[in-house]
């Protein structure tokens, strides 16, 4: 899920916009609207329908960003009625982008790499991220392909593997173009993510997964609407 808005961030130099400023003081927002409603509506459809939303109407100051995630998984976790192939586990999934902390690649990355994450670095073709973000937001996104073959928040993330950042915790590098050819290399891809969180059950768990690639591929605009995504 994509859990905040451009106009609400979790922290900013000034803390304007945001929870926090990047020295851990209160900024000017006391909620995340957008993150609340996205949490709620997932939560429900697993039969938790009244989530006490502690993690954001109990905020510390100098909460990281890490430890404001562990919070919301912690609190999700207790409510959720899990089906028996989870074995009681909870995976909470959430994209990540600089414009969560207005823009500073730095402060997010503790986040990514401290313990108990799995990251998938999902690296589109530029030109056609640029041309698809021009189409779907055209009130907020520049108007041309701005010249760059790779984005600098990929840019940044390959730096940092090749530093070995990410050495102590599970880390893929996923193209788009290995991933949407077909529902058997989108199966495949999906397999080699899901081993890194050691389900039980894994074959059981992720054929409900395989299902529904297969339908989503088995409808004839499958590769029109991926296209509208890349």
């Amino acid at each position: 899920m994509s859990l905040f808005p451009p106009g609400e961030m979790f922290a900013s130099e000034s803390g304007k916009r945001a929870l926090f400023t990047f020295n851990g003081s209160f900024g000017a927002l006391r909620t995340l609207h957008k993150l609340r409603s996205q949490i709620e509506s997932g939560v429900a459809k697993r039969g938790c329908n009244a989530l006490p939303f502690t993690f954001l109407s109990q905020i510390k100051e100098n909460t990281s960003l890490t430890e404001f995630f562990d919070n919301i998984y912690e609190e999700i976790a207790q409510c959720v009625h899990l089906p028996r192939e989870c074995n009681g586990q909870v995976l909470l999934s959430h994209k990540m982008f600089p414009c969560y902390a207005d823009g500073n690649r730095e402060y997010i990355l503790p986040h990514l790499s401290s313990d108990d994450r799995a990251i998938v670095h999902l690296q589109r073709n530029e030109k056609r991220r640029q041309q698809s973000c021009i189409r779907r937001f055209p009130n907020f996104a520049p108007r041309h392909w701005d010249g760059k073959n790779v984005s600098y928040w990929d840019q940044f993330l390959n730096n940092q593997e090749h530093r070995g950042s990410f050495s102590s915790a599970f880390y893929t590098h996923v193209h788009t173009e290995h991933l949407w050819p077909t529902a058997t290399s989108y199966d495949k891809t999906l397999q080699s993510i899901f081993e890194a969180f050691h389900f039980e059950r894994q074959d059981s768990l992720m054929q409900a997964v395989y299902h529904e690639v297969e339908r989503f591929y088995g409808q004839a605009d499958a590769r029109q609407m991926l296209e509208l995504q890349d």
